[in-house]
Order: C-alpha cells, then structure tokens, then sequence
C-alpha cells in the first residue's frame, strides 16, 4: 500500500506541470455529543459522550500527458490507474482481460492481449439458503459484477435478483419454498496474496475466427493452469476448455445452426469430464448435454434434467424433469397463467386469471410436512374496487373508491401471525386549495386495543405531519429542504428534534438538536455532519 501512496503523490507533483488535471476532495465528517439519562440515551440509541468519525478520499483524474490519463482515489478507498490509451493498456487497478472466461479486478497490469497481478479481493463461494420469509442475504462488500449464483449446477438469472455490492446485500425475489443457492463473488474488503495471469490470441482466416485464451492462478490451495480455444464461422463453432488443479479435466462443445423451411434450427452438444472448473469457478456438472431449437420451440438436457419450451407472442409454455426438482409445468398467456411444480415432498400449484376489471390469483403448496398451505385473492377494477384475499393464515379485505378529488380506502384483516383484527381507513387526494393531502385511521384489537390515526398535508414550504396514537401519544413534525422539526407528546414525558441543514462552497453541512425525557430522565445528543465533495 504504501508504494501505492508514493506512486500517487510522485504523480500528483509531476500533474501539476501538465495540463487537464484535476483534484477533488470527498469527505464526511460526523461530530456528535451524547448527555443526560443513560436510560434516555439508550431509548434513543445514542453513545454517550462525545463522537467522533471521517472518512476523506482525495481523487485525482485526467491527463498528465498525450495519451496518459490518471485515475487515483486516496483515503478511505485506495485505487491507481494509469491508462495509455494509443496502446489500451492500463496500470494499476485495473480488470483482467480474457476471452470466454469471467474478468477479475486486479492490481496489475492489463491490455487486450494479456493481464498479470494481483487480485484485489479473494474469490469467494459460499453456500446460502434463502426462502420466501428470510427472501435476503447480506455477505460483506463485493465487487461489481463478479457475482455467479448457481441453483443445481446452473447459473441463476439475473432477472430473479437484484444487488447491493457496497454492503453485498443480495435480494430474491418470487421464492415460495426454501432454496440452497452456491453464491461466488469476489469480495472488495478480504485479499490473500492470490495472483492472476492471463493471456489471449485471436486470429482469422477466410471464413472462420479463431480466439485462444491461456490463464494461470497462482497462490491459491491448489495452482490452477486452464487453456480455452474456439474455432467459428458465422454458422458453426467448436470449443475445447482444458484445466489441470488438482486433476486434469476437460470440456468440448459444438454448434450448429442452419436453415429447414425457412425456418432456424440451432443445436448444440457438450461433454464435461470429472472436476472440471473455470478459472476460480466451481466444480461443472459432468457428463453430456445439449440444447435445440426450431422457430418457438426449444429443448435442453443435461445427466441431470430434461426440458421443453414453447414460446411466442401469444402463448408461453415449459416443461422439465428434474432429478431433484421433481416436475415443473409453467403456461402462460395474455390472460392466464398457470405452474405446477411437484417433487418427492413438495407439490405447489398457482393460477391467475386476468380479463379486464377482474384478476383471481390462487396458490397451493401441499407438502409431507405440516406446512402445507394455500392462498387465494381476488381484485375486481370497477367504479367501486375491492380485492380480497383468502389463505391459510386468515383473510383480509380492502374496499377503495374515488370520490371527487380523494381516494378512499378501507380494510379489514385478520390474520394468525398477527393475533389482533385490524381495521383502517385511508383518504388521498387534494384538498385546501389544491394542497396534496393523505389520512390514515386504523384500528387493532387484541390483548391491547390499539388506535390510530396519521395526517399528512403537502406544503408549499414542505410537508407538515400529524400522527395520534393511544399508547405512543400525538406527534407532530414540519420538515423542508432546509430543516426539520418535530416533537412528541405521550404519557410520562416528550422528546423534541430540529434540524438545519445548508450547502457551503459545496459542502453540504447539518447541525441537529435531540433531546427526550422520561418521567424523571432526562437526555439528549447535539450534533454536526459535514459531507460533499469539492
């Protein structure tokens, strides 16, 4: 690290000579004091005493000469790059370069030829399980783009997904059982000395292109050499991938497509050997499969699974058997969907029906186990809507309606996980001379009735906010772009906040006042937070 830093500083002295540099600062300063009553402070989940926290990057960019550029970034993240753009090669940070293989972030040197350095972060798998409830995973820092989820084997889309590499949150999405998923990332916070080699070549002739790869990674548990070549012409292609770790392994593909009645027909045939990997990867399903299609339909198999597909404009249709999924049907069109999946101890149903101002959705799941369940709701778009939802944990209705400029709404639930039957009432639109304005007023019943009710009224100025509930008490607040205010009455005390916030020579800059008592506690924070960039 500390080359790194010299290197830095060497070029930010030397930029200062050339010309279309620039130098910005990024900072955030958070300064806060904590007082009075630990049992306030507690409530308030703030430290006591003072607190203090910066975090600063200094970022350099632009060209320092004809055809160098600069990227460097000092502080909290520490990344170099040097780009000599005539050549395409880069120095530094920088990502791996290689044909038919994933790219890794490295520090190092790249171009499009070849690569060498040192991965800035270890490659990771890991296995994770993930279910309907708990839809949510959280693995540390990430590396953009460098993350494979795997299901049985084979990559997950990406549509089913989504990804918060800062933090390596991972979000799925339309779970109804629980999955065990392989994840495999490149984490940005953990390194171990692991060094990446790769190497590539492409040539054509006539008709055909040929493209090699060569990649070594060195440093790892077990050194892994891998090779790639691919021969192909507009129609066909031959691909043999070699890998030598802890044994040697191998995989070979081809593919064709042609024309029979006008119509395309694309195929293609692979064979994986015992422990294959990509470089980094993880073990690949051995054995033959093989994909083909014609026009709308499609086929696909592995030693693992067999499928069928049927899709165009109107209509949309899959079918496979798996191994260990068991069966899955999927039919779908403009105005019907319907699956079916079913396997040793699982069998889950689900239809929706949708035709204009009426939409019946259903979903079963009758599993071995005690946790068979099902649900069913029903949502009909008239003058007057309502939608009404059955399953095996209670029901739930909801009336809405536009009357003038307002929409109104009200429900009614009662559910197991909840022991309370709750009511509420809702009101939207715009009242006091065009001034957008919302209501809530909701009702639970239990061991504890509780009663509440929220106003909201748009501004001009900003958003003026009322809220009464009968065990918390009322509650009132005003905020704006410039500041915000708001206290809170209940029964043995009150707490109060403001805040003011404003922009200085592009630093935003934000003091805020926090203060609570209880019974006889009493306490508080003061605080100020400067962050931007300049």
């Amino acid at each position: 690290m500390a080359v790194k830093l010299i290197l830095v500083t060497f070029l930010v002295f030397e930029s200062l000579n050339v010309f279309g540099m620039e130098i910005k600062i990024n900072d955030i300063l958070n300064l806060s004091y904590g007082f009075g009553s630990p049992a306030v402070l507690e409530n308030l989940g703030i430290t006591e005493g003072l607190s203090f926290y910066q975090e600063m990057n200094l970022l350099i960019y632009g060209e320092i000469s004809n055809g160098f550029y600069l990227s460097a970034s000092v502080g909290a993240n520490n990344e170099l790059s040097l780009n000599y753009v005539p050549m395409r090669i880069t120095l530094g940070n920088t990502i791996s370069s290689a044909y038919g293989i994933n790219n890794f972030a490295i520090f190092g040197i790249s171009s499009p030829y070849f690569s060498f350095g040192q991965l800035s972060g270890s490659v990771i798998t890991t296995t994770i399980t993930v279910s309907a409830l708990n839809p949510t995973v959280t693995l540390g820092p990430m590396l953009y783009g460098s993350v494979i989820i795997y299901f049985n084997g084979t990559p997950l889309s990406s549509n089913s997904y989504t990804i918060d590499y800062t933090t390596g949150t991972i979000y799925f999405s339309n779970l109804s059982i629980s999955e065990f998923l392989i994840v495999q990332y490149q984490s940005a916070s953990q390194t171990n000395g692991t060094y990446l080699l790769t190497a590539n070549m492409n040539s054509n002739s006539q008709n055909y292109n040929f493209d090699g790869t060569f990649c070594t990674v060195v440093s790892t548990p077990s050194n892994q050499y891998f090779a790639l070549e691919e021969i192909k012409n507009q129609n066909s292609s031959m691909k043999v991938c070699f890998n030598i770790d802890e044994s040697p392994s191998f995989t070979v593909g081809l593919k064709d497509k042609t024309q029979v009645f006008n119509k395309i027909l694309e195929g293609g045939l692979s064979y994986t050997s015992d422990g294959f990997r990509y470089p980094m990867g993880i073990i690949q399903l051995p054995g033959f499969s093989g994909t083909l299609s014609y026009d709308n339909f499609g086929m696909n198999f592995d030693q693992n699974d067999f499928g069928l597909s049927f899709d165009s404009s109107e209509m949309n249709a899959n079918f496979s058997v798996s191994r260990e999924n068991g069966f899955n049907a999927s039919l779908s069109s403009t105005q019907i969907q319907l699956a079916l999946s079913a396997c040793s101890s699982n069998v889950t149903t689900f239809e929706e029906v949708s035709n204009g101002n009426l939409n019946v959705i259903g979903q079963q799941n009758f599993s071995n186990s005690k946790f068979s369940s099902f649900s069913s709701q029903i949502t009909v778009a008239t003058p007057l809507s309502v939608q009404a939802s059955f399953t095996s944990q209670g029901m739930g209705v909801n009336v809405s309606k536009f009357i003038g400029p307002f929409m109104v709404s009200a429900g009614f639930g009662r559910w197991s996980f909840i022991p309370n039957i709750e009511t509420n009432f809702n009101l939207f639109g715009t009242f006091f001379y065009q001034l957008p304005v919302s209501c809530n007023f909701q009702i639970s019943t239990g061991a504890t009735a509780i009663v509440s009710g929220a106003l909201n009224l748009t501004l001009p100025s900003g958003i003026l906010s009322l809220s009464v509930n009968n065990t918390t008490g009322v509650g009132i607040s005003f905020s704006s772009y410039c500041f915000t205010v708001g206290g809170q009455l209940f029964g043995d005390g009150f707490n109060l906040s403001t805040a003011l916030q404003t922009n200085v020579w592009g630093f935003n800059i934000n003091g805020s006042l926090c203060i609570e008592k209880l019974g006889n506690d009493f306490g508080g924070s003061i605080g100020l937070k400067v962050w931007g960039s300049n």
